[in-house]
């Protein structure tokens, strides 16, 4: 049986030991990812932007939880973000100059910019992890380039 617990086992100790679910954030940040993605295609349909809105609130934090992450060993800077974060910049710099057509629309586009720039930071940390890439088993120097 599962958990290394038989017939005789249980009804020799009657019941078994009850173990603590322990949610860490290493553990979670495989899953994390994939809810929020399924969550945004469950609310496609739904009118009204805060279906979006909750969407790019959680993948900027999960953009966070992988940060803090992957502060332990930080991995380079990679060119595909230079675009990203300049856009966010420049729409931040056109609303807060007041150089904008449209400020609703100029705050949707940061806002916008930055899940894409989330989610970019959350594929990259999390990539760098031997465990998440394809052919890994977990352990240090078993991927498959090794």
């Amino acid at each position: 049986m599962p958990g290394g617990h038989t017939l005789g086992c249980l009804l020799a100790r009657g019941r078994p030991e009850r173990r603590r679910f322990r949610l860490h954030l290493r553990d979670s940040m495989r899953y994390l990812p994939a809810a929020l993605r399924f969550f945004g295609i469950l609310t496609l349909g739904v009118p009204g932007y805060w279906a979006v809105a909750v969407f790019e609130i959680g993948a900027c934090g999960v953009a966070v939880g992988a940060l803090v992450r992957g502060l332990r060993n930080p991995p380079r800077f990679v060119y595909p973000l230079a675009p990203v974060l300049f856009a966010v910049v420049w729409g931040l710099f056109e609303w807060w100059t007041g150089l904008t057509v449209s400020p609703i629309e100029t705050r949707i586009a940061v806002a916008r910019w930055a899940c894409l720039g989330a989610v970019f930071l959350t594929g990259w940390v999390l990539f760098q992890d031997e465990r998440v890439c394809i052919g890994g088993s977990g352990r240090p120097g078993s991927g498959s380039g090794s």
